[in-house]
């Protein structure tokens, strides 16, 4: 991982690209459930290098620009899902206490739709997304977290000005993952 970090750091390489490999150097930690100020960094890293107009931003709703380079909302959006397991990370770090990180992680649900629908209303995205937030949802949460998240999800929303679209996709999922609670004995 060094010498990858090295190699965007010191190359002259293309703000695209270099999104794409600080997010796929934050994907090895989360996926060894390092939850710590190094992914910070790196998730920082990549979103910094994309060009601002590509951002979400409170109250500013999904940017819609002509001759867009879609990719940055791809990337954006896989930041995102890094921060969404990133946060439930947290949460289970804190042994379920701290409930600012479900909130946390539905901001970031929230997000990564909006990026993931100004990418693509469908893509194979889409799918590794959804399968992904399915699994952390689907991990023993109660009700009443689940509930949690789904209001914080409407919150984020509501701030970043987001149309219905991404609040739908992350609300259906919640609401698959409360009636799994039905098929429990």
């Amino acid at each position: 991982m060094r010498r990858a970090l090295t190699f965007v750091e010191r190359g002259k390489l293309p703000a695209l690209m270099k999104v794409d490999l600080y997010e796929d150097i934050a994907v090895i930690r989360v996926h060894r459930d390092q939850y710590d100020e190094a992914l910070e960094k790196l998730l920082k890293q990549a979103e910094d290098a994309a060009p601002g107009e590509y951002k979400i931003r409170v109250g500013g709703g999904a940017p819609a620009l002509l001759n867009a380079a879609k990719g940055y909302w791809r990337k954006l959006a896989q930041c995102q899902l890094q921060r969404v397991m990133q946060s439930f990370g947290y949460y289970e770090h804190s042994k379920r206490t701290d409930r600012r990180f479900l909130d946390a992680a539905a901001k970031h649900m929230v997000l990564m739709y909006a990026y993931l629908y100004s990418y693509a209303s469908e893509s194979w995205m889409h799918t590794t997304a959804e399968r992904l937030t399915l699994r952390e949802l689907r991990d023993g949460y109660t009700l009443d977290e689940l509930k949690q998240l789904a209001h914080s999800a409407f919150d984020a929303a509501w701030e970043y000005r987001l149309d219905s679209d991404a609040l739908r996709q992350v609300s259906e999922l919640i609401r698959q993952a409360e009636d799994d609670f039905d098929l429990l004995p």
